[in-house]
């Protein structure tokens, strides 16, 4: 049954001949729910499950989606738990026998089950009232493969594991404390005569997921509040970390910890700050941020690990305030004739040198235009004298 449905399952998803309509995408999610229900019967060492994981992933993404939630939504979120589940049964109960060592078929159904993550988040409408809840119920899960990934899979200082997904996207690496300096500066003393190693996991949301919540709204309020033009807030990705001492078995959480940005939205290109969730609100007081001119991203350090994310600077807000006065008044027509270093003002340069430009151009023309109009009325006046006079 279970083989038959795979072969349905595959074919419906690799035909792109077939027409995508209501009908189709009712076929394909009946198929995929009673794929899931009698996967869910198999043996946790069938590898018959490795098999329907790739192809429940596949057929999931072939799903047009709709308005409407899947009706196999709450049944592919089971299987995922389920996968995940065998997975730590097998490794507790050292169950794999050696065909399925020796083709890593721990790490394939890792990387599958993230794939069924990244396959169901895609369904998810964004603005449902529940995308903050389930993102987070899928965020849990992801946290889960990371964790089995470094503790069951990976080896000191082998190079990280990266999975991208379109809504949660998964890093993961194992090291020594020698490759410890990529990711944070601990003040930590090392253990003598012993060689540390640490767990590293960072998941980044596209979307931030608290974002609605009171405590970040809070610091929107303050934000609104330093100007009354301020209506929203451009939303960055969020970043939660995971660094933790495998000898003492203990997060650093004393030692400032490394998030990278590389994707930022902000309105009117104003200035962002990293800002990290507390026990209480959100505080920018725990980071230090830093901005990479190569790509516009940022990096943020910050002494902890909690949700992370960049906002715009209520300074930033308090500064585009001041500049808009500033230039409308006596001393920004002043503070022209101060501008002695080209390097630092180059726009301002090229756009009053633009002006310039364009002035002398409208004159020459101008110019010629009067020269044009001249010579054509002195060969009118001479035609007409010529005319009279024969």
């Amino acid at each position: 049954m279970v083989i038959n449905l795979n072969i349905i399952g595959e074919e419906l998803s690799k035909n792109i001949n077939i027409a995508q309509n209501d009908y189709i995408n009712n076929l394909k999610q009946s198929i995929l729910a009673q794929m899931i229900n009698q996967t869910q019967l198999l043996p946790s060492k069938s590898l018959l499950a490795t098999f329907t994981n790739k192809v429940s992933d596949a057929l999931q993404n072939s799903i047009v989606p709709t308005a409407s939630p899947s009706v196999s939504s709450d049944l592919y979120l089971q299987q995922i738990k389920l996968n995940i589940q065998n997975q730590i049964s097998q490794i507790s109960g050292n169950k794999f026998n050696q065909f399925q060592q020796n083709n890593n078929l721990l790490m394939q159904n890792l990387v599958d089950t993230f794939k069924m993550i990244n396959a169901s988040t895609a369904q998810m409408n964004q603005s449902s009232a529940n995308f903050d809840q389930q993102c987070s119920q899928y965020l849990s899960l992801s946290q889960a493969i990371g964790q089995l990934m470094i503790n069951d899979t990976m080896i000191e200082n082998q190079g990280p594991i990266e999975l991208a997904g379109n809504q949660i996207s998964l890093f993961c690496d194992k090291i020594t404390r020698k490759n410890l300096i990529n990711y944070t500066k601990s003040s930590a003393e090392p253990i003598p005569n012993k060689t540390e190693s640490y767990n590293i996991q960072y998941d980044t949301l596209q979307q931030n997921i608290y974002y609605n919540t009171n405590e970040f709204q809070e610091y929107v309020k303050k934000l609104q509040k330093s100007n009354q033009n301020f209506t929203s807030v451009s939303q960055n990705q969020v970043i939660i970390s995971s660094i933790e001492n495998t000898n003492t078995i203990q997060r650093l959480n004393d030692s400032f910890i490394f998030y990278y940005f590389n994707q930022t939205q902000s309105k009117n290109n104003q200035s962002l700050v990293c800002i990290q969730q507390n026990q209480t609100d959100w505080d920018l007081s725990q980071c230090t941020t830093q901005k990479n001119t190569f790509n516009d991203g940022y990096k943020c350090f910050c002494k902890g690990q909690k949700p992370t994310t960049l906002i715009v600077s209520i300074n930033s807000i308090f500064l585009e305030n001041k500049n808009l006065e500033t230039a409308f008044s006596t001393q920004g027509i002043e503070n022209i004739g101060s501008l002695n270093e080209p390097k630092k003002y180059v726009a301002f340069w090229l756009l009053y040198l633009t002006t310039l430009i364009q002035i002398f151009l409208w004159k020459i023309g101008r110019s010629l235009d009067n020269n044009h109009l001249k010579k054509k009325t002195a060969s009118c006046f001479t035609s007409v004298y010529q005319r009279e006079r024969y």
